[in-house]
């Protein structure tokens, strides 16, 4: 199933990198700031939306609304890796190339529509040490944010959340709306500067950004939506822990 690739982007001209990472994506940026990723992105086919579209979850509602059927991928991709390891392999091969990522974006959405579901995505993180071999593949639970598919005729949406959340809020609700969705655990899309980046949500994120999306998660899910106190290491990982003090997890009552 072919699958429109659109990388969201804010203040960030100059700065993308997914579109690197796939072939024939297209950069969703403001109007206002067209002209500036015109500047740096030459190559890639931008698209605009009004400048009051603003927030991560209007601005993914805007493009499902446009698309229907879309694979949307956060604009600070630092690579795709397969995260199965058979016997041999080699480290230099566990990175996909555009054209292959493309094809798993493509593939993915196939099985997600054989299986009569509407959402689908991948790993958490690409360290091996946290894959699973005995479960591959999964039929629930959380749903990156940063690299997910939709397809059309979804009851799936972002509401008008003006606070972070919404790769909380859209599994949640798929939960509710569609009871299942296709998450293919051998692969995942690897991030960077998530809360030290210039631009994107980091001005949603200050002033107790992360704070607030959590309690609104509360007030929707409940009891599904609980705060996350697992310590994290020093180091680098301090300035994360500071800008992300409403740190949540998704606590579903059966597995899958």
């Amino acid at each position: 199933m072919e699958m429109p690739i659109i990388i969201p982007s804010y203040k960030r001209a100059g700065r993308v990198t997914s579109h690197r990472m796939v072939v024939g994506a297209k950069i969703c940026v403001p109007e206002s700031e067209y002209a500036a990723y015109r500047d740096h992105h030459h190559a890639e086919e931008l698209i605009t939306h009004p400048d009051s579209i603003k927030g991560s979850a209007l601005k993914r509602e805007w493009i499902l609304a446009k698309y229907k059927r879309v694979f949307q991928l956060d604009d600070d991709c630092a690579g795709i890796f397969r995260i199965w390891r058979p016997a041999g392999y080699k480290l230099k091969g566990t990175t996909l190339t555009p054209e292959e990522t493309t094809l798993l974006i493509e593939r993915s959405a196939d099985t997600c529509k054989e299986l009569g579901a509407y959402l689908f995505g991948f790993n958490l993180h690409a360290n091996p040490m946290t894959y699973n071999g005995f479960r591959p593949y999964a039929f629930g639970g959380y749903v990156m944010g940063g690299a997910f598919g939709i397809l059309e005729g979804s009851r799936l949406h972002f509401g008008s959340m003006m606070v972070p959340g919404c790769d909380h809020f859209l599994p949640l609700w798929n939960l509710y709306a569609h009871r299942y969705c296709w998450l293919d655990r051998r692969f995942a899309f690897a991030f960077k500067q998530t809360y030290t980046g210039v631009g994107g949500l980091t001005d949603l994120r200050a002033d107790r950004g992360e704070e607030r999306g959590y309690e609104f998660l509360r007030k929707c899910f409940g009891k599904a939506i609980v705060k996350k106190t697992s310590n994290l290491s020093a180091g680098r990982q301090t300035t994360k822990r500071e800008l992300n003090r409403g740190a949540r997890l998704i606590v579903i009552p059966w597995t899958y």
